[in-house]
């Protein structure tokens, strides 16, 4: 098990193509790529969404369409900008936590979770059929 994995398949939105261009690349591809390998192997999955709010106008004026523009750079072609009234709407109701006051936000429909354990342990029953010797290190 991976001890530094939050479980979340990011949609890339977060990377700068022109600082970070490998890191966008591969994230945005890796995505597609490890959707499929859950459906493939069985492995607990769920593209469930994520909403990011503004909770300040300058987050909203400023910060949500910095990462609505880098997200396109990146291919991410999901985003939606969503108003504070319809983020209030059923649709939303899996992603938003009603305590939390915002002024608007982005719709990433395509951000995801995984079972890091059960993507782990299918990796390491794909190396081993592949006859490669695998060697674990502790640091305690």
């Amino acid at each position: 098990i991976t001890s530094r994995n939050s479980q979340v398949i990011h949609a890339g939105i977060y990377y700068s193509p022109t600082v970070s261009p490998l890191k966008s690349i591969l994230c945005v591809g890796g995505k597609q790529l490890l959707y499929l390998y859950c459906r493939e192997r069985n492995i607990d999955h769920r593209n469930c969404g994520k909403l990011i709010v503004a909770t300040t106008p300058y987050q909203k004026e400023v910060g949500l369409p910095r990462l609505l523009e880098l997200g396109k750079l990146n291919g991410v072609d999901d985003l939606r900008l969503v108003s504070r009234e319809s983020i209030m709407e059923d649709r939303y109701s899996d992603v938003y936590e009603e305590n939390v006051h915002c002024l608007g936000g982005i719709y990433s429909p395509s951000t995801g979770i995984v079972d890091v354990h059960g993507f782990v342990t299918s990796l390491l029953a794909d190396v081993e059929e592949s006859n490669v010797d695998f060697t674990l290190a502790l640091n305690c």
